[in-house]
């Protein structure tokens, strides 16, 4: 009875900047042997809440499928296809995946095929060791899994409290992070240079100041306060910040926007400050370079011949103050 609820409103998503989403077929098998399908008209493609919070930060949606006759008994049979068509990352791919939780699953199927000559990263939690077989010049990794008895709650509510756990499942195509690094400087570079108005802004707000310090305290301090926060893990919308220029006509910003307009304008005003990619909530694991590992960015600046770390987003920070978490 469990399982109605959980599955009985089907919620897919899907990236619609980069990708295609299809729902091949949805099916419930009764006792008897008979088969209710649910029609494809049935689907409808929806905004997420992420993006009636945030729209001009993520490209994110969900397929709703309403699943027609499902009972207690019955068993529910569903498939999709999901076609990246515009790459994250020109010639790098990286999935990280949990296989169903909290019903009974009689068989879940994930396959990841890659070329056979293709160096890769995959790392699994105990017991998750995939099948590997090469045909074709390909290499098809597959792993079958299945839930045949419902985990106790109050285990899984214990387990859900403590610290959280890498994905079953992760694939890079990465082979170092200095690899990512560039990735992401190429995204970044084009936003952060500086504007006629950020550096009008930058000599206003570091005006009548002496020392580097003082003026990237000057700097934060506008960047963090004055701009709203919107909360959205780096990755859950789009990688490319928006540009600095518009970050300071629109007053708002996610983690890395904020982060794109404190560095320019420590850019205008003759300094400099790097992006740092982080995760909030988990150690980042060193052998697994990805850009699934983060899910915030900070700043780290040099002023006063030392390293200067910030924080943008909390708002009511003080200067050189990062969250506990972090």
């Amino acid at each position: 009875g469990a399982g109605v609820p959980q599955y009985g409103q089907l919620m897919l998503g899907y990236n619609s900047g980069t990708e295609r989403l299809e729902i091949t077929a949805v099916r419930v098998r009764k006792p008897d042997g008979s088969v209710v399908a649910t029609p494809p008209g049935s689907v409808q493609d929806l905004t997420a809440p992420v993006q009636r919070v945030a729209p001009i930060y993520t490209d994110f949606r969900q397929k709703h499928v309403t699943v027609q006759s499902l009972r207690p008994g019955d068993t529910l049979e569903f498939g999709f296809v999901a076609d990246i068509h515009t790459p994250l990352a020109a010639g790098q791919f990286w999935v990280e995946h949990d296989f169903q939780q909290g019903a009974i699953i009689l068989e879940d199927l994930l396959e990841i095929d890659v070329p056979a000559g293709r160096s890769v990263t995959l790392k699994t939690r105990p017991g998750f060791d995939p099948a590997v077989s090469e045909a074709g010049g390909r290499r098809t990794y597959r792993w079958t899994r299945s839930r045949l008895v419902r985990e106790d709650e109050a285990a899984s509510k214990k387990e859900e409290a403590g610290a959280p756990k890498a994905a079953a499942v992760r694939l890079t195509t990465f082979q170092s992070w200095e690899e990512v690094g560039r990735w992401y400087a190429g995204l970044e570079a084009p936003q952060r240079v500086p504007t006629p108005e950020i550096r009008k802004k930058a000599a206003e707000l570091t005006a009548g100041l002496s020392s580097d310090q003082a003026k990237l305290e000057a700097l934060y301090t506008f960047a963090a306060t004055g701009f709203r926060y919107v909360s959205l893990s780096l990755g859950a919308g789009r990688y490319q910040p928006r540009a600095a220029g518009d970050v300071l006509r629109d007053q708002y910003g996610d983690c890395k926007d904020k982060h794109t307009l404190l560095a320019s304008l420590v850019e205008a005003a003759g300094m400099h400050a790097d992006a740092v990619l982080i995760n909030s909530s988990r150690r980042i694991d060193p052998d697994f370079p990805s850009p699934s590992e983060f899910d915030h960015v900070i700043t780290r600046a040099a002023a006063g011949g030392r390293e200067i770390w910030l924080d943008t987003t909390p708002e009511v920070a003080p200067f050189e103050l990062l969250p506990l978490p972090l």
